[in-house]
């Protein structure tokens, strides 16, 4: 019998995922040396040299019905492996499995079942068998619940992907709504938002911003009497770059979407609120280094 440590081993001196580790030992019989000998000839061992490389290209695969929803990003090396048969199928099983359960975690994903062993060990294969670095970077999961909606947006061949929870009081969703939490969708792929609401900005985050505006202000040489309604400014103008709620709305920049989605909650009679949202867009999650090394191929 083939015990966990030794598992355990080979996985770490070759990279290859947990199953086909084992699967190896088994069929050289608990001999290591052979066993890595056996990976290398079946291409897999391979794919652990490429875990270095920077996977800075992808696609966010995502699936609502309406009330849940999943978005997951898969990340390759080039937009070419991007549109590969077998990418795209990992992909979507990838977002399929995150709707059903539920679960977002990226470690706990790539335990997930599928065809026959796990998600790691098929996207280990595909790593040797295409020949390119591939990384799930992140995955999100929503409920709206019965007084919620969801709306999914994938921009630009899934390049970058949009998923708001709206909450509709005094009332049930329904579907005379759902362009109203599209609009949302849209916007926050066009503008970025980072917060639902200016409420939402961590205390310390904002008592740093309005620091170096005091400093800019200083710096630029405004007199010291004018500086306090200086940072003032800047601090709204940071809200309706940051904060959904306080942004121009995109299809009618003389109104907030604060006030876009009061109207269409008058308009409709009901109360329409921002739960919360998620935005992935490929390739923004790269570190600082890997932005480096990606810029320099």
């Amino acid at each position: 019998m083939i015990s966990a440590a030794t598992v355990k081993e080979l996985r770490e001196r070759t990279g290859v995922g947990m199953m086909d580790c084992k699967r190896a030992l088994e069929q050289c019989e608990g001999d290591m040396e052979k066993a890595i000998e056996f990976l290398r000839e079946k291409g897999l061992a391979t794919a652990a040299k490429k875990a270095g490389r920077v996977a800075k290209q992808g696609i966010v695969f995502g699936k609502t019905d309406g009330r849940r929803g999943a978005l997951v990003e898969l990340n390759c090396e080039t937009d070419f492996v991007a549109k590969n048969e077998g990418f795209q199928d990992l992909g979507n099983a990838l977002v399929e499995a995150v709707f059903t359960s539920g679960n977002n975690d990226v470690t706990q994903l790539l335990e997930t079942p599928y065809q026959g062993s796990t998600m790691q060990a098929a996207l280990t294969n595909l790593i040797a068998t295409i020949g390119e670095n591939m990384a799930i970077r992140r995955a999100a999961f929503f409920d709206a619940g019965d007084n919620g909606m969801l709306d999914l947006y994938i921009h630009g061949g899934g390049r970058i992907a949009a998923m708001v929870n709206m909450s509709v009081a005094n009332g049930n969703p329904s579907e005379d709504i759902q362009p109203t939490a599209h609009d949302i969708s849209l916007q926050i792929v066009a503008a970025k938002p980072v917060y639902v609401a200016s409420e939402d900005i961590p205390a310390d985050v904002l008592e740093a911003e309005k620091q170096i505006f005091h400093s800019q202000a200083i710096n630029e040489g405004k007199p010291e009497n004018i500086v306090p309604r200086l940072v003032e400014g800047r601090v709204r103008k940071l809200f309706e770059e940051q904060c959904l709620l306080d942004q121009f709305f995109i299809k009618d920049t003389d109104i907030s979407v604060r006030t876009y989605l009061q109207n269409m909650g008058k308009q409709h009679d009901r109360e329409l609120s921002i739960v919360n949202f998620v935005r992935f867009e490929i390739g923004e999650t790269l570190t600082a280094a890997e932005s480096a090394e990606a810029t320099e191929e």
